[in-house]
């Protein structure tokens, strides 16, 4: 067991294992959960006509490496913020995900083509709310915390 000469040495230490562990596995269980709800709330709400999905790969909306999750130390809490950075496929300047949290038209963008073959473009035109779906999944479940917990006693440190 690890021997701390005063508090303040102690405290340094949890703070340093509770940001290391919400880098890593509480990151991870929100960006998986972004990832389900993605599915349940964007790709499952309607079938494109026109263009191919990129999902898991292709810097697509499900892709990994554009869910970024970032922690900031503050006083005394380590803050964990996760942002999903995909744009759209020709334009480097429209973020995918407020577009779609949002809405058409909502002050974060607007799809190219507002209309579709079928008259259903309701169905993406609308807010699809990935990102509030996906802190209401995880406030239900508690995935979160639990990793949380995990990553701590992983690294030696003992919850109860």
């Amino acid at each position: 067991m690890k021997q701390f000469k005063d508090i303040n040495s102690l405290l340094n230490h949890l703070q340093k294992q509770v940001n290391l562990t919400m880098k890593d596995e509480v990151a991870s269980e929100v960006r998986f959960e972004e990832q389900r709800q993605i599915q349940k709330h964007v790709y499952e709400a309607y079938d494109p006509f026109v263009y191919d999905r990129r999902g898991f790969s292709s810097n697509g909306l499900q892709d990994l490496d554009m869910i970024v999750a970032v922690t900031e130390v503050r006083k005394d809490s380590v803050v964990l913020s996760v942002i999903n950075m995909a744009k759209g496929k020709e334009e480097d300047d429209l973020y995918l995900a407020p577009l779609i949290e949002y809405g058409h038209n909502k002050g974060y963008g607007e799809y190219d083509y507002p209309y579709n073959r079928d008259h259903t473009a309701w169905k993406f035109l609308r807010s699809r709310p990935f990102t509030a779906e996906t802190v209401e999944a995880l406030k239900k479940s508690g995935k979160h915390a639990m990793a949380l917990k995990a990553g701590l006693i992983r690294r030696g440190i003992n919850i109860r």
